[in-house]
């Protein structure tokens, strides 16, 4: 938002035998005398707070939502696409951490129950036990770090878009190069696929000036329905990453589809580290909160209100 200084003078006449004088003060040498003038301050301080909660309205209805379907019975039916999404960030950022480690990564498997595994391999014998963990650690960590990233980029005018066609090509591609169950893929490639219409079809009217956050009105265009579920699956993959963390603190082991019980990450980086399960699960739960904390709160400004000068706000992205 942009603001806009200028000085104010108060003129105060009186009326004497002698005529007529004017007594002049500026806003500075009333604020220097301790003069505070009614209840400018308190109404600039309210209009910000105004400000603030409009130009995060995506984010605060979509974590609100999100909540709400969290704690209640039927409410996770209607977050399974968005839990999908997230469990397959988590086991792309396996296969992804697998790759920076030097290996290779094989196959992705997705199930109903919202249970997943990557695997893959890793040759050479240096740093192995470390490169092992890192890729063990990607899992939930990664999944932070990309909700993160989305929210950094939520507000800006080309960041949904950009975003919601990356996020459905790099779907599509993942299923061509290693999804390889049958659920895994009828679930992701119809996700890949809307995803890609929605940033392609949506239109963002890069051209048409910014509403001020003071109007009385609003319409929901094709840059809000974008923005609104981008900042949803950004908000999805924060939560849920913080939300199987959590579960996961009263699970020990967890049900992959394949019949039997494995460890989770945790037990496997404590084996390889030291540590306990608890302990790396505390890290990640941490970690989890502060990289949703930098998203909400170092997101890249967006396009300014025009200031009615015909200037309107700068495009950042």
């Amino acid at each position: 938002m942009e603001y806009e200084h200028n000085n104010h003078y108060s003129v105060e006449q009186s009326n004497i035998e002698t005529g007529s004088h004017y007594h002049i003060h500026d806003e500075q040498r009333q604020q220097k005398s301790g003069y505070n003038p009614s209840p400018s301050s308190s109404s600039s301080s309210l209009d910000r707070f105004k400000a603030l909660l409009w130009n995060e309205r995506r984010l605060l209805a979509s974590i609100g939502l999100l909540l709400l379907c969290l704690n209640i019975p039927w409410g996770r039916y209607i977050l399974y696409p968005f839990m999908m999404f997230s469990i397959w960030t988590h086991e792309m950022c396996h296969g992804i951490a697998a790759i920076l480690a030097g290996g290779t990564c094989k196959e992705i498997y997705l199930y109903p129950d919202g249970s997943g595994y990557c695997t893959y391999n890793l040759g050479g014998d240096r740093l192995y036990t470390l490169r092992q963990a890192f890729i063990g650690s990607a899992g939930y960590c990664g999944t932070a770090y990309t909700g993160a990233i989305l929210l950094l980029f939520r507000k800006t005018r080309r960041g949904p878009k950009i975003g919601t066609l990356f996020l459905g090509g790099t779907i599509l591609l993942s299923c061509l190069l290693w999804v390889r169950n049958r659920f895994g893929l009828l679930c992701m490639i119809p996700m890949g696929i809307v995803l890609l219409l929605c940033g392609l079809l949506i239109p963002t009217n890069t051209n048409t000036p910014v509403e001020s956050t003071t109007s009385s009105s609003t319409r929901l265009d094709g840059a809000g329905v974008l923005g609104t579920i981008y900042t949803f699956l950004a908000a999805a993959c924060c939560l849920n990453a913080m939300e199987y963390i959590h579960s996961n603190f009263r699970n020990s082991d967890i049900w992959d589809g394949r019949t039997e019980n494995n460890a989770t990450d945790a037990m496997d980086v404590a084996e390889l580290l030291g540590g306990t399960y608890f302990m790396w699960m505390l890290i990640w739960y941490i970690q989890a909160i502060i990289m949703l904390l930098i998203g909400v709160v170092f997101a890249l400004p967006g396009p300014q209100p025009s200031d009615g000068s015909g200037n309107d706000g700068i495009l950042v992205i």
